[in-house]
């Protein structure tokens, strides 16, 4: 992403590029967890569910979380990232 707006809010980093309306938007996800691939992919599917209930933005989001975030509860990780994404919109 060349352009758009981050926000950090407790170990989570959204990055929101700028509206493409001839694109499609598209879901980025990064998880800094080296230990295991376990829990690298437990928390990859615990973002993606958690940004299909935060209604991201018809735009290109890339999601980053630092280790902390995994063990984190759900709905917690919901209004995280709903006030990140809020944030950068």
């Amino acid at each position: 992403m060349e352009k758009g707006r981050a926000s950090r809010r407790n170990g989570i980093t959204v990055f929101v590029g700028d509206y493409d309306p001839n694109g499609e938007p598209r879901l980025g996800l990064g998880v800094r967890e080296r230990r295991s691939a376990v829990k690298r992919n437990r928390a990859r599917r615990r973002l993606r569910a958690a940004a299909a209930q935060c209604g991201l933005p018809p735009r290109d989001v890339v999601i980053r979380v630092d280790t902390g975030v995994v063990d984190m509860e759900f709905q917690e990780l919901v209004e995280q990232l709903r006030s990140a994404v809020v944030s950068t919109t």
